[in-house]
């Protein structure tokens, strides 16, 4: 009788995986030397085609960079056998995944037993037609389920303070709060057109995009970028920033370092003018380079044979000496 029907000792007949060819009449008979008995049963084999409930073309959003997650219900005797078709084309299912035979692709999606599809942090690439393929030996079934990826292009929104001015050595905080989706990553362009993404020790960024700059200097004015920027698109705005205050004048010349040259008799004495302006008061240091190396002293007010007032006197001067002066603030 095959492998699939057995009669055990007791006289039951067991069929193994019952299919539509086995319904029909089946004759039980018993009989021994005084007679025989029979018993008529009638066997009838329910079996359904695969049927998704409800089976509807449906529209879903994602959110960018969320986890997606597509519900198929299939019902179904047998029952049915449940696969994924993907927007480019190619299947999914559970065979599939059981063997591990899938490439790195389908490695990013999951599905289980009850026929849900699962895809983490949903990019643009996965948005498009999903069907859902339900099949077993009487029939099959399909549905179709379109996913649309949102996502909206950075805004910054408005600040009330996009222009600051304030004294060397003061903070200032300006704010770059930015909205969309997915979540803008927020850069900061500095007047220098150097970038910064993280805080440092004079550059404050917070989770929110804005930034605080601590211990302003005179060189910290200028333009100040925040750039927000996601798969959707960029968005900059422009923020300001003035010092009160004046840079360093060296002898009537505005420059951040003035650099001058000049000569003197050796064993004569020379006096070399430094007058310098600023708001706030600039330090003031000298250095004298010599033709065999750079020999630098810095001269402090207190050093009387050396410096008087705003004039440098230097006694005994080398051969060949070059005196260079230089102001740092």
């Amino acid at each position: 009788m095959g492998s699939r029907i057995k009669v055990l000792e007791n006289g039951t007949l067991i069929i193994e995986s019952v299919n539509e060819k086995d319904a029909g009449d089946f004759l039980c008979v018993a009989r021994n030397k005084v007679g025989d008995d029979v018993q008529l049963i009638r066997m009838s084999v329910s079996m359904k085609p695969a049927r998704i409930k409800p089976n509807v073309f449906s529209r879903k959003k994602v959110p960018y960079g969320n986890d997606l997650k597509v519900d198929c219900v299939a019902a179904g005797f047998p029952m049915p056998v449940i696969s994924w078709g993907l927007p480019d084309g190619t299947l999914v299912n559970s065979a599939l995944q059981a063997d591990g035979t899938e490439g790195n692709q389908f490695k990013r999606y999951t599905l289980f037993n009850n026929g849900t599809l699962y895809l983490n942090k949903v990019g643009s690439d996965e948005e498009g037609d999903y069907t859902c393929y339900a099949e077993n030996k009487l029939g099959k079934d399909k549905m179709h389920v379109h996913i649309s990826v949102v996502t909206l292009v950075p805004h910054i929104q408005h600040s009330d303070l996009s222009y600051g001015k304030v004294k060397p050595g003061g903070n200032v905080c300006f704010d770059c709060k930015a909205i969309g989706e997915p979540k803008p990553k927020v850069i900061w362009m500095l007047p220098s057109k150097d970038t910064i993404t993280a805080s440092n020790e004079r550059y404050l960024v917070h989770a929110n995009g804005s930034l605080d700059i601590q211990n302003v200097k005179l060189a910290d004015a200028g333009e100040y970028v925040c750039m927000a920027h996601n798969a959707a698109g960029k968005e900059n705005k422009v923020y300001k920033l003035d010092i009160d205050g004046n840079p360093p004048i060296i002898n009537g010349f505005n420059q951040n370092r003035t650099v001058l040259k000049d000569t003197a008799v050796k064993y004569t004495r020379k006096l070399i003018d430094c007058k310098a302006e600023g708001d706030p008061a600039p330090k003031i240091t000298w250095i004298i380079e010599r033709m065999s190396g750079l020999w630098k002293r810095t001269v402090g007010a207190e050093k009387q044979n050396y410096c008087s007032g705003f004039q440098v006197q230097v006694s005994s001067i080398c051969k060949d000496a070059i005196v260079v002066l230089s102001l740092f603030t």
